[in-house]
């Protein structure tokens, strides 16, 4: 089962740690530490299939047993707090995630040192989950002290040190920090394109940095990265991909700064139509889009479209 789960064939991982589970269950019983471990791998792996349901479920048991028979600051029941904190963070259910990052960074302190490099990865992954749950000063602080971990070694560079970079540029655009978001951001699109990350991966960068320069006001640039990520997309991804979607949708912002309303509103409805087929359409970046739109037909003096923009989205608010 690990060495599939290694391979990256996650579904077949679940099948096979859940026949080992039943037999381990029947042999030792439901709570023995044995049974702990394989209820952790079969966790990470429905974690790792999109299984969220289950796997928070099976992560839950894990950390019961690894925390009753290891104590709550052994690096193992860290371990399991980190799976169940990633994957309540992946369920959008940030201040829980948040709560058990947080327990397992202290735990990962304590047992290998604040300036170990396994410190600096659930730090940051705590940092994301602050974010997420609106936390942005305690965010911007995880993330600044994994990065001053990261940085001890410049040589290194890594998927962590990428994530942490883009994790505080964002955080910093979110809190208003704009020139310091840029500056990180860019230090993303950079380190993307020294890891050797393909082109979809670097569009990724490109929407970020296009969406700052946008904030700060320089439309041009923006347009030039956003076309470039739209360009990328469009040439990789399915035409329904919602992110083919968030690049159009991004490029049409700089449309509607730079008054060029008509090329706006079709990249916009382009967008809407691929997010509400994506993602239903009470989905935030749905509502988003038909804000968009709606201060897209206010400018273009539409004031029957936008209302009914502005209505779609109230409704789709609307539990």
């Amino acid at each position: 089962a690990g060495h599939v789960q290694r391979q990256g064939r996650y579904p077949e991982a679940v099948g096979l740690y859940g026949r080992l589970l039943q037999s381990r269950q029947r042999a030792l019983g439901p709570d023995d530490s044995a049974v702990g471990e394989i209820l952790h791998a079969l966790g990470a792996a429905q974690r790792r299939s999109g299984d969220l349901e289950d796997a928070a479920g099976t992560l839950t048991d894990s950390l019961r047993i690894r925390e009753s028979a290891l104590g709550s600051h052994d690096p193992r029941t860290a371990d399991a707090a980190r799976e169940l904190g990633l994957t309540r963070l992946a369920q959008d259910r940030a201040a829980e995630a948040a709560t058990l990052l947080q327990r397992a960074s202290r735990a990962v302190e304590l047992a290998y040192g604040a300036n170990d490099p396994r410190t600096a990865e659930v730090t940051a992954e705590l940092g994301h989950a602050l974010a997420a749950a609106g936390r942005l000063v305690e965010a911007t602080d995880a993330f600044s002290r994994s990065l001053a971990i990261l940085d001890r070694d410049p040589s290194r560079r890594s998927q962590t040190l990428l994530g942490t970079v883009e994790g505080l540029g964002a955080v910093l655009r979110d809190r208003g920090e704009l020139d310091g978001a840029e500056t990180w951001l860019r230090r993303g699109l950079a380190l993307r394109n020294e890891l050797g990350l393909d082109e979809v991966e670097i569009s990724r960068g490109l929407v970020a940095v296009g969406a700052v320069c946008l904030d700060l006001r320089n439309a041009d640039e923006a347009e030039v990265l956003l076309l470039e990520a739209v360009a990328i997309r469009q040439r990789h991804l399915a035409p329904q991909d919602p992110l083919i979607a968030e690049a159009i949708g991004e490029l049409a912002s700089v449309y509607r700064v730079q008054w060029r309303l008509g090329d706006a509103e079709q990249l916009y409805l382009q967008a809407l139509e691929i997010q509400e087929r994506a993602f239903g359409a009470g989905h935030k970046v749905v509502i988003e889009t038909l804000l968009r739109l709606e201060r897209t037909y206010l400018a273009l003096g539409n004031h029957g479209e936008a209302d009914r923009m502005h209505r779609r989205a109230t409704d789709a608010g609307t539990p």
